[in-house]
């Protein structure tokens, strides 16, 4: 009998993680419908951030484009407590040794759990603007 409850027990963790896959699956199908109606870039880079944020759990996100001229990283849009301040700031991110800019040229996602203990963190020009708990970052890059 404790064989059948394992099995039971393993078919409701399945259950549940399937529920939460669907709900995920659910939201993104409907924010892509809201992202091809949006006619402007703000609005769009606003629910982009909100939903990357939701999605990753995070308090904060975040789109760096990489400026063409100077090879620099600068905030185009941001999302959370400190938003206001960052894009205020005119904050420029080296590609070299940042977080963003590792995600940049590695091409892959990325998530940072504490910002303030990764050394590519350390020293950086958004230190005196909050916490950051999280960043997601992309290989995207803008021209």
């Amino acid at each position: 009998m404790k064989d059948g409850d394992g099995a039971q027990e393993q078919l409701v963790n399945e259950l549940a993680a399937m529920r939460q896959r669907i709900t995920e699956l659910e939201r993104i199908l409907e924010i892509s419908r809201e992202l091809t109606s949006a006619l402007t870039l703000e609005p769009l880079l606003k629910q982009i951030l909100a939903t990357a944020a939701e999605l990753t759990d995070s308090k904060a996100a975040s789109i760096l484009l990489r400026d063409t001229r100077t090879g620099e990283l600068r905030f185009r849009m941001a999302f959370g407590s400190v938003s206001g301040k960052l894009m205020a700031a005119d904050i420029r991110v080296p590609i070299e040794g940042s977080i963003a800019g590792t995600a940049l040229t590695s091409g892959e996602p990325l998530i940072v759990p504490d910002v303030q203990a990764d050394p590519r963190g350390a020293g950086r020009p958004t230190a005196g603007l909050g916490p950051t708990h999280r960043r997601a970052g992309g290989g995207e890059q803008a021209r």
